[in-house]
């Protein structure tokens, strides 16, 4: 690690007591830890103290009166989403009673390679014969004098304009921005990269030469690129290597009706970044978004809409007031496979889970042939790699597709012959709760927008129809016209250090779009303030300044730095690897390993040691393909965290952090861990029950590895994840010593006075 960033941070002194908060408690620590005074012995009790800075907290702006709105509405959403995730999971029981072992799903993920060159392309010829026919190429010049008079530019494009494709290259075309940068940003990982290979594709130059991508754990990008796409939440990790050299930039945002909490901080820094550079442009897209929201909001920009080259699309409303969608999707299934056998057809569904048991039921169908012919089952969902996703966009095959997806498929994906759109009317959004310092998912209804952009994808090449599995009355009254932006409802703490990171701007009179919720802001805002983040006067420390500088989210940065400190950087960035992926890919890691003789013998009583484990047990035969089935049923699994792995040294390499030799040491571990995820302690009630400390919920156990047999001896755990439906769930649990807590959670947590 750089010296000049933290001298003090290797002191032993600093390693050993972290700032004990007062003498008192000091003593007291030091008193029992001398007396090996562990788990089942004291009494510990929450402290209140809260900073004042958050309850003085105030904001330059107008109140936004649409919060209220969307309180009620998460609140009546989250009382629904309990009866889907009920009714899918009786649907799922339903469906394996009957098909017993005939399908297994994990066919359909295919092994993990890297992309080749040209993977994401359709047909080359029509490709490049019909770009020239677009209708943005009729816009051509009144973009570049738009440009070129105004800083800020709004294009509304419909579906099929060619807006995300070609307003690239129009620009670097042009001879007034010949020797400009165009950065563009998507809301998601397999469009940013599928346009990168297009675009590069349709310049005629191998991808990372003139285009080039970035995303998570991916990087293709040159200092050659005149063309880079981004990820929004990226775009802003690498903001402020760009704001010292804002000059000829271009800055492209598309698809913002989505109202992603990166992209409208990205909107706010860009506003008051082309108050210093008038060089810089700006150019906000989306085929639905409110116009005269953003015109209000920049004041200074000029408006283009450009039309689509969309075919006539027909509506048809499904006349059931609540329908079991998982049902009906199989019936207008079978409908429209009875009525026709050309066009390929589209089903969205809100997450991995409704995907999985819609390709079961189709499959049961098909098997037992129950009105369904044999087709290609194509899943889309974010988790799948990208060589699979390929599937879904080469050229047609004798049978007809059948592609299930989440909303991914929602925008800048254009697949060839679809006909059919068949919409549920639902998503899953992530829900913020700032007394758990978690965020749950619940099932909600989508937007109006969103609903047009699904109808739209059925429009792009030939004309189509869009089943609506919901009434016209439920779409007109029971929708909202826009989606709710995220900033409403997300964990703020990686925007904060964003915005404080950047000196030129201040979090009380920065411009958002929309004003968060305050709840969020002040939970946020405390996080930071007890990982020692931020002080008591709201500035940024060193130490925020470091989580700052790691592009991966604000818990996995601090745990990771502390790894550093106490010398396990090694096993934790294994550990970090597997919290990174998410709960249902870590749950077919195998229970039981091959031996148990090892240096991590306790790893009943751990998850992270028990993924840990697994890992080194591969890691000693040399990363063999035949030995992971001996660890892991997929794969996919443990090559994805060897991937993320690599990337994580990658990133503390690049920003001079020193990856020193690590020590085989439980109490390192467990010290790095308790430093960071103290604040999910929870206690031992009965079997499998503990209470949350901080909430005083109860939370049940939902480990993958965690021993029941030893609940009886352990009092304290602590957690990363918790899922809130009808019950509390917790997951990735670690058995943790008390007095590790006092040590590095002494702002939250004391030993309770009464105990002597």
């Amino acid at each position: 690690m750089n010296s000049t960033l933290l001298p003090d941070y290797y002191n032993k002194k600093y390693v050993n007591c972290l700032e004990l908060n007062t003498e008192e408690n000091k003593k007291m620590i030091l008193k029992n830890v001398k007396k090996n005074i562990y788990n089942y012995s004291c009494d510990i009790c929450v402290n209140k103290n809260i900073p004042l800075f958050i309850s003085n907290l105030k904001f330059n702006m107008i109140k936004i009166s649409k919060l209220n709105n969307f309180e009620l509405f998460v609140y009546r959403n989250y009382l629904n989403s309990g009866k889907i995730f009920h009714n899918m999971r009786q649907f799922r029981r339903f469906l394996f009673l009957r098909l017993h072992c005939l399908y297994n799903y994990n066919k359909f993920i295919a092994s993990e390679n890297k992309p080749d060159k040209g993977s994401f392309l359709t047909n080359d010829k029509d490709n490049i014969s019909t770009r020239d026919l677009l209708p943005i190429n009729l816009f051509r010049n009144r973009i570049i004098t738009g440009l070129l008079s105004y800083n800020i530019m709004i294009i509304s494009g419909e579906t099929g304009s060619g807006k995300s494709t070609q307003l690239p290259k129009i620009i670097i075309e042009s001879n007034s921005f010949h020797d400009y940068t165009v950065l563009c940003t998507q809301p998601r990982r397999l469009a940013t990269v599928k346009l990168a290979y297009r675009v590069s594709n349709e310049l005629k130059h191998d991808l990372g030469t003139l285009v080039g991508y970035k995303i998570r754990f991916e990087n293709y990008t040159t200092k050659s690129n005149r063309i880079v796409f981004y990820t929004d939440g990226m775009l802003l990790k690498e903001l402020p290597k760009y704001s010292k050299r804002t000059d000829k930039m271009v800055f492209l945002l598309d698809e913002i009706h989505e109202r992603n909490i990166n992209t409208d901080v990205l909107i706010g820094i860009l506003k008051c970044t082309l108050k210093l550079s008038k060089t810089t442009k700006l150019i906000l897209m989306s085929a639905t978004l409110n116009i005269k929201k953003y015109n209000e909001y920049f004041k200074d920009s000029t408006i283009i809409n450009i039309p689509g080259r969309a075919y006539p699309v027909l509506i048809k409303w499904n006349r059931l007031e609540q329908p079991h969608f998982l049902n009906e999707s199989l019936r207008i299934l079978a409908k429209i496979n009875h009525f026709s056998k050309e066009g390929d057809i589209l089903i969205f569904c809100s997450g991995q889970e409704e995907i999985e048991i819609i390709i079961l039921g189709i499959k049961y169908h098909i098997e037992l042939k129950l009105h369904l012919n044999t087709m290609q089952l194509i899943p889309i969902f974010s988790k799948l790699s990208q060589k699979r996703i390929n599937q879904s966009i080469k050229q047609r095959t004798s049978h007809r597709k059948c592609i299930v997806s989440t909303n991914i498929a929602e925008t800048s994906i254009t697949f060839s012959g679809l006909k059919y759109i068949i919409d549920n009317g639902y998503n899953k959004i992530k829900i913020f709760q700032p007394n758990l310092q978690n965020s749950t998912i619940i099932m909600c209804t989508i937007s109006k927008s969103s609903a047009i952009q699904r109808s739209g994808r059925a429009g792009r090449t030939n004309p189509g129809i869009c089943f609506r599995n919901y009434t016209r009355n439920f779409y007109i009254f029971n929708m909202l016209p826009d989606t709710i932006p995220a900033i409403f409802r997300v964990d703020l703490k990686a925007i904060i250090l964003t915005l404080k990171g950047l000196k030129h701007l201040k979090i009380n009179s920065f411009e958002f779009l929309d004003l968060p919720s305050l709840k969020n802001l002040q939970g946020s805002l405390y996080n930071l303030w007890l990982i020692g983040a931020i002080d008591q006067k709201c500035a940024l420390t060193k130490e925020g300044y470091l989580l700052n500088k790691i592009p991966i989210n604000t818990t996995i940065s601090k745990l990771l730095i502390n790894s550093l400190r106490f010398k396990c950087s090694y096993h934790i960035i294994i550990i970090s690897s597997f919290i990174l992926l998410p709960p249902d890919e870590v749950s077919v890691i195998y229970k039981s390993t091959k031996s148990k003789t090892s240096y991590l013998s306790i790893s009943e009583s751990s998850d992270f040691l028990k993924l840990l484990y697994c890992y080194l047990l591969w890691k000693k035969e040399k990363y063999k393909k035949k030995y992971i089935g001996k660890v892991s049923k997929n794969v996919l699994i443990m090559m994805k965290v060897r991937k993320i792995r690599f990337q994580i040294r990658l990133y503390l390499k690049e920003n001079n952090f020193k990856l020193e030799p690590s020590f085989r040491s439980l109490t390192s571990i467990n010290k790095t861990i308790a430093s960071v995820y103290f604040n999910n302690l929870c206690e031992y009630k009965c079997k499998n029950i503990f209470k949350h400390l901080l909430t005083g919920i109860l939370c049940y156990n939902n480990s993958f590895f965690f021993s029941n047999q030893k609940d009886s001896i352990i009092k304290f755990i602590i957690f990363t994840n918790i899922i809130v439906e009808k019950i509390s769930l917790i997951l990735n649990i670690h058995y943790i010593e008390i007095r590790f807590i006092l040590l590095y959670g002494y702002k939250l947590f004391s030993i309770n006075s009464k105990f002597n």
